[in-house]
């Protein structure tokens, strides 16, 4: 027996061994570290891992002559002339099972369809008020109001892979064997584990990340290799107009303001204020007649009356609330 067909035989074992919950500790380590050698070990394990999951739940090996068709699965990948030491090792019904997978030739084609058939899709749309999201890894996603988001019940690939359309803070759960990834239209936002935001419009134009702690990679569908790596207080924009990732550092004070309550004013103007108040409240509200206005400001979770009143009385201005909007009008700062 040749040397690959010996190595072949040992990787599948071991993951045989981890399926049955009889690996020991030394193994399990073994298995870690084959998976991280290359993307495409690990591909191997999770397909295995999928298709004895969905084995053990459906039933689909129960009526299979297992001995018969281990001997001929040997038969069949040239392994008939395993010495007879070799034919002692006392291998487990589920290595037997897994065998028989390849055996019958629907190892890559049924993994394939599983994927597709049995994993089931979760859709959340936040609609007036924003809204709170675990997924089955334990991350968690604030959804900005009338924004969406797509992700399976079960993460069964290698890459944990979510759609978003809209706008939405994601506080990744770390997991260094499956990669975080975010799409929003061009852009894929890849991480191990981290907190960021991604800002979209919904329809894919520009899209904006911005990156609270931990690392981000970005980069658009057709540009892997072309990837930007983000660090705590970076930001990328993705221009649709030129199809092009710009990075800088992130200068608004209150990106996440609408998830985290707080709304820092910095010198800023009237009609910054505005805009401020606007995406944080998600509602209409604009200035109009700025005059030079300018404040510094600190909000800790207040609600929006209570903002607009202490405006009204620090910069004297007027506040409009007509049927649609609110406007700040202000005469003289």
């Amino acid at each position: 027996m040749n040397n690959g067909k010996s190595k072949f035989d040992k990787d599948l074992t071991l993951i045989a061994r981890f399926l049955s919950g009889e690996a020991d500790e030394e193994e399990i380590s073994r298995l870690e570290m084959w998976r991280k050698k290359s993307d495409k070990n690990n591909k191997i394990f999770e397909d295995y891992k999928l298709l004895w999951d969905k084995s053990s739940a459906s039933g689909l090996f129960s009526e299979l002559n297992l001995d018969e068709e281990w001997g001929n699965f040997k038969s069949r990948i040239g392994q008939s002339d395993i010495s007879s030491e070799k034919s002692k090792i006392p291998f487990t019904r589920i290595f037997m099972r897994i065998a028989a997978v390849l055996l019958i030739g629907i190892f890559l084609s049924v993994s394939s369809i599983f994927v597709y058939k049995s994993i089931k899709f979760e859709k959340f749309v936040a609609t007036i008020d924003l809204r709170e999201v675990v997924l089955p890894d334990g991350s968690e996603i604030s959804l900005y109001p009338g924004s969406r988001i797509d992700y399976p019940r079960h993460f069964n690939s290698r890459i944990r892979s979510v759609k978003l359309q809209g706008e939405a803070f994601f506080e990744v759960s770390h997991d260094s064997l499956h990669p975080f990834q975010v799409e929003a239209g061009k852009l894929k936002v890849q991480v191990l584990g981290t907190s960021f935001l991604v800002r979209g419009e919904m329809k894919d134009e520009n899209i904006e990340v911005i990156v609270e702690s931990g690392r981000v990679g970005t980069y658009l569908n057709d540009k892997a290799d072309d990837m930007k790596v983000l660090l705590p207080g970076d930001r990328v924009l993705y221009m649709q107009s030129r199809k092009e990732l710009f990075k800088s550092k992130n200068t608004d004070l209150n990106y996440n303001a609408w998830k985290t309550g707080i709304i820092i004013f910095d010198d800023a103007s009237l009609e910054e204020v505005a805009d401020v108040l606007s995406k944080t409240f998600h509602i209409k509200l604009r200035a109009e007649a700025d005059a030079g206005c300018r404040i510094t400001v600190k909000f800790n979770d207040k609600d929006l009356n209570y903002i607009l009143q202490t405006l009204k009385a620090t910069l004297d201005i007027d506040i409009l609330k007509k049927s649609d909007e609110i406007v700040l009008v202000s005469q003289d700062c």
